[in-house]
């Protein structure tokens, strides 16, 4: 599940792709356990991930993690 806040207008979206979720909303897609995901906002934005795809505070452009269950990512778009 990804929880998309910050910058109003924007999503994130992943690759594969599944995710497409606009600031101020949440959703989910359904992944094969061991798929390697990748995030990452529109336009080019800076985010601050958390949750099972944590940037550590850092702002990074894209995020990447492996399914292994129920993942929560939390993305604050700059």
């Amino acid at each position: 599940r990804v929880s998309a806040s910050g910058r109003s207008g924007e999503r994130i979206t992943s690759s594969p792709a599944g995710i497409n979720v606009a600031v101020g909303s949440s959703g989910s897609a359904p992944f094969a356990t061991g798929t390697s995901i990748s995030l990452s906002a529109s336009n080019g934005r800076d985010v601050i991930w958390s949750g099972a795809c944590s940037s550590g505070g850092d702002k990074t452009r894209t995020c990447t993690f492996t399914i292994n269950g129920n993942a929560s990512v939390g993305a604050n778009v700059q």
